[in-house]
């Protein structure tokens, strides 16, 4: 099981087109070029009326810029609606990975506490707790950010916060929490309807390989190289070895 470190694989888009603003500030370029080519990434100005962005950082060898961006609705993020942009040491956008959506105008109310939201995920995934789930850490901004406790379902204390969830051409409001099964078979991330409780999306963040299933997928592929194949693996210079087949 390997906790997997990034976001899900991001539709891509390729370019080499000159960025609009500072050349000088990354986070403004990656955010005015997402507005300036709205339309080529299906987008409205609606859609990129607000953008927030989650992280940047450069690449040491190659002075490249990758920025991350989520979308947002009232100062609320737009749950798994992220985009990522490398931009060059001169300004210039060369990648675009693209998962921002299509917001409907955004429904529902805030009727669960942060807690009851945490208790209503675990009970959906299957998980009963053995403790009760209070506030550690009072809400916070208007994402209501806050800390509840394990509950005994999860490793770790919970964090919970409002988003915005796309389901079935709906936008929710929800709240998302984390939980870390007690033995690290699943790690959750949850959103809960904040007005009825409705589990809307749950995403592991676990991988889990099935090696026997892997072989046989590979197997049609690689059987007649291997049968075909009497050299010797060969052998690198740090001394691992390795065979290489079409």
């Amino acid at each position: 099981m390997i906790l997997l470190a990034a976001l899900l694989a991001l539709p891509m888009a390729f370019g080499n087109s000159s960025a609009v603003g500072a050349p000088d500030d990354p986070n403004q370029i990656a955010v005015d070029y997402v507005r300036a080519h709205a339309a080529e990434l299906g987008l409205t100005p609606d859609d990129i009326a607000e953008i927030r962005v989650t992280d940047s950082y450069q690449s040491d060898h190659n002075l490249v810029t990758h920025v991350y961006l989520r979308q947002q609705r009232g100062g609320i993020d737009v749950a798994q609606a992220n985009m990522s942009l490398n931009i060059d040491r001169e300004g210039n956008v060369l990648f675009v990975g693209n998962r921002f959506v299509n917001l409907p105008p955004p429904t529902g109310a805030v009727a669960l506490t942060a807690p009851e939201a945490a208790v209503t995920a675990a009970d959906e995934l299957g998980l009963e707790t053995t403790k009760d789930i209070r506030v550690l850490e009072s809400p916070r901004g208007v994402q209501r950010k806050t800390e509840v406790s394990s509950g005994g379902v999860s490793t770790r204390t919970i964090p919970a916060k409002l988003v915005y969830q796309l389901v079935d051409g709906d936008l929710r409001l929800a709240w998302n929490v984390s939980i870390e099964e007690l033995d690290g078979a699943h790690y959750w991330d949850a959103s809960v309807d904040a007005e009825t409780g409705e589990l809307l999306a749950k995403v592991d963040l676990v991988d889990h390989d099935d090696l026997q299933a892997t072989a046989a997928a590979v197997a049609p592929a690689t059987d007649k190289a291997v049968a075909a194949s009497t050299a010797e693996a060969k052998q690198a210079a740090n001394k691992a070895s390795y065979r290489v087949f079409e």
